[in-house]
This record gives structure tokens, C-alpha cells and sequence, in this order.
């Protein structure tokens, strides 16, 4: 799905940045509205030493990471330490907040030994290091610069559809449908502009209709997240990709 050639890598929903990392693009623009998440980013690219320290100061264990889940750290890379940490000990690797803003998943007792994996810490430090644009912003802002020749992948929360009653969602903060409208109505734009854009979604019809110009392919995924542990899911997801 991907072009062989391309300019600038765009991913303004970054996560895990598991394509740009697979990719390693000599320019980038990352971005993501999880705040925690891009400092981490960030630590990691500019002080990775300093995070890998942090984390080899706390044990792995419940205790700590129930611990850490109250702390409010000040610098960079104690806040990516604290997040890495968080997310290899939460349950299914979930970051989420309540009201207030406070994290709030369970620990998992994980089968990993250690929050801490230096090598590939190093490793996404030095890709990270070679021009590549961090930014904690929503995906319009992110993705401003792109043009023709550019590559742009948007992998946002996917959807369930159009809500028939919109007061159900109405305390959904995260990304509602109508920032789903607003997603489509931008990946349209730049692929008039001539970029390559790829989106990834759910397969429902509703989605669908905000991509006429694209075509599509159907992937199915394996998702072991909220089953027992005997059993595993297997999820449909969409790839949109302009032609």
C-alpha cells in the first residue's frame, strides 16, 4: 500500500509509531494530542540516558507501579520513565485517565521482568535524532505542512458508526464523530494536494461514506484485549488509501 518514493512522513495519531519506526523516514512530523505520550517522545530522542535512568531506579512490581500512579514529575524524563513504566504494568498496555485526570488502570502482574528495554530505547533515540518534528497537537495542525510527493498516515480511534442518538456520546472527549467528519474532510485535502495519504478504521458503512475518493482494503487483526486468556479475538479493520 505504501509508495516506493515519497518526501515528508506525516503521523499525526503517533502511539507507538510502529510505521515510522518500521519506515525510519529521513523527515518526519509526529504528532499526537496525549500530552504524557509526545513528552516521552521527546525525552527519549533528546535526554534517553536520563530516562533509561529513571527507570532503572524502581523496582518492577505492584507496589511501585501503584506508587508511581500518584507521582506528579516535573522533568522530562522522569515523565517518560513514569509512562513507560505505567504502560508495560498496566492491564492490556492501556493508557487512560479518569475525570480528574488521573491514571487509572489496574496492574496486570505482566510476564516481562522489567519496565526497561535499553537497547531499543537507544535504538528509537538515534532514529528519532536524524530529523525528525515532534508535536503535541491535533491532527490538523500536525499534518499542515504536507504537500504533493508527501506521505501521510492517520491511524485515529476508530468508530462504531454515525450515533442515531448524539446525547449518547455526549460526554466522549476522545474523538467523537464529528472530529471523524472533520478527519476525512482532511484527508481529502491533502489528496487533492497530491500526497499519499493511507487512513485506518473500522469497517462500518458509516465510515465508508466519508471516503468516496478512496479506495479500500479490509484487514483482519488478532486482539487478545478484554477476552480470557484462553481466547483471543479476531477484529476486521479498514485501510483507506487515496488514489
Amino acid at each position: 500500500m505504501l509508495p516506493s518514493d515519497f518526501g515528508t512522513y506525516y503521523e499525526p495519531f503517533l502511539g507507538a509509531g510502529s510505521l515510522y519506526l518500521a519506515l525510519q523516514p529521513k523527515d518526519a512530523h509526529l504528532g499526537d494530542a496525549l500530552e504524557p505520550l509526545v513528552v516521552t517522545w521527546q525525552a527519549i530522542r533528546d535526554v534517553p540516558e536520563d530516562v533509561l535512568g529513571s527507570l532503572q531506579e524502581w523496582s518492577f512490581g505492584k507496589e511501585t507501579y501503584d506508587w508511581l500512579k500518584r507521582q506528579k514529575f516535573t522533568t522530562a524524563a522522569s515523565r517518560a520513565a513514569q509512562f513507560l513504566y505505567l504502560n508495560r504494568g498496566a492491564y492490556g498496555g492501556l493508557w487512560r485517565v479518569n475525570r480528574a485526570g488521573e491514571f487509572n488502570v489496574p496492574w496486570s502482574a505482566p510476564k516481562t521482568p522489567s519496565p526497561t528495554d535499553e537497547e531499543n530505547i537507544r535504538a528509537v533515540s538515534k532514529v528519532l535524532s536524524g530529523g525528525t518534528h515532534l508535536h503535541c497537537a491535533g491532527f490538523a495542525e500536525t499534518v499542515a505542512s504536507a504537500r504533493q510527493g508527501d506521505l501521510v498516515f492517520m491511524d485515529p480511534p476508530y468508530s462504531k458508526g454515525r450515533p442515531e442518538r448524539p446525547f449518547i456520546h455526549y460526554n466522549e472527549k476522545l474523538f467523537d464523530w464529528d472530529q471523524q467528519v472533520l478527519l476525512a474532510a482532511e484527508a481529502e485535502r491533502l489528496r487533492k494536494l497530491g500526497a499519499t495519504v493511507l487512513v485506518t478504521n473500522s469497517t462500518h458503512p458509516d465510515i465508508k461514506e466519508l471516503y468516496p475518493n478512496f479506495e479500500t482494503q479490509d484487514l483482519k487483526r488478532h486482539s487478545s484485549l478484554g477476552s480470557a486468556p484462553t481466547r483471543s479475538m479476531h477484529l476486521i479493520e479498514r485501510v483507506f488509501i487515496s488514489q
